[in-house]
């Protein structure tokens, strides 16, 4: 395994845990910057850090390191988020000991769910009915999670525009994602 494949791996979960804990930061400002609230929503959504978790995976290629490539993205997302916070966000009056808890629970959480979203990664790679599926996990995710957990709907929209227009952007980047992996050349034909 090439370790500039593992270099990208660690920079991509850092990247994400420090724009999201930036966006954080730039969306609570008053008046709120209506950007950074769009941007920090895509960037807290648990699809999203699964992506680039699933990502890693794909990237690395093979089933045993893409379970571990998933977990260490997003463990270098957890440290990127806190060590950002702590050191220029807004953890900076409670320091590394007030986030030690927290910290450990998001760690944890990487460590249970980063390795097998790496190994969906890994499965794009497989092709066939596997890869498939595999390739529709993220966007799955992202349509289940902003229309059921996050319960977009109309009210949403009177509520908080902005917040449910970037959800919905979500939801339609999600579809036109998973048709394109249904639409790509080499999927196999489910009337065979």
């Amino acid at each position: 395994m090439r370790i500039d494949r593992w270099a990208v791996v660690l920079v991509l979960g850092t990247s994400l845990g420090i724009a999201t804990a930036a966006a954080d930061v730039l969306s609570g400002g008053l008046p709120p910057n209506e950007a950074a609230r769009a941007a920090s929503v895509i960037l807290n959504a648990g699809s999203t850090w699964a992506a680039v978790a699933v990502a890693a995976g794909w990237l690395v290629g093979h089933p045993p390191q893409g379970a571990f490539a998933g977990a260490a993205a997003l463990l270098a997302a957890v440290v990127g988020y806190y060590a950002f916070g702590v050191l220029l966000g807004d953890r900076t009056e409670v320091g590394f000991a007030g986030v030690a808890g927290v910290l450990r629970l998001w760690a944890l959480a990487a460590v249970v769910a980063g390795p097998v979203l790496g190994l969906v990664g890994a499965a794009i790679r497989s092709g066939g009915r596997i890869g498939l599926v595999a390739s529709l996990v993220v966007p799955a995710g992202v349509v289940v999670e902003m229309i059921g957990l996050r319960r977009l709907d109309g009210r949403t929209f009177a509520v908080d525009p902005v917040l449910a227009t970037t959800q919905g952007a979500m939801v339609a980047g999600a579809v036109v994602a998973g048709c394109a992996f249904l639409l790509r050349p080499g999927v196999p034909s489910t009337t065979a």
